[in-house]
């Protein structure tokens, strides 16, 4: 694998990265069950549902693909 890119699992300082990148997929997407008017989770929100995914190994955690600095792909 090329030194820049990057897979790993999500930290609490990704929220608002990860937060922008899942908005960007609610806007665009069509064949959703979320609408962009019904997604208004906050970085805060994000952040405390990452915490939380990192102290429970019964929860699914986010892996980040980035490439060059830059976050790509998020993949619950």
């Amino acid at each position: 694998m090329p030194k820049d890119i990057v897979i790993r699992t999500a930290k609490a300082e990704d929220a608002s990265r990860i937060l922008q990148i899942q908005k960007e997929v609610v806007l665009e997407g069509t064949f959703l069950t979320t609408v962009s008017d019904e997604f208004n989770k906050t970085v805060e929100q994000q952040r405390d549902w990452i915490e939380n995914v990192l102290h429970n190994d019964k929860e699914t955690m986010y892996f980040l693909l980035i490439y060059q600095m830059k976050f790509i792909f998020i993949l619950p």
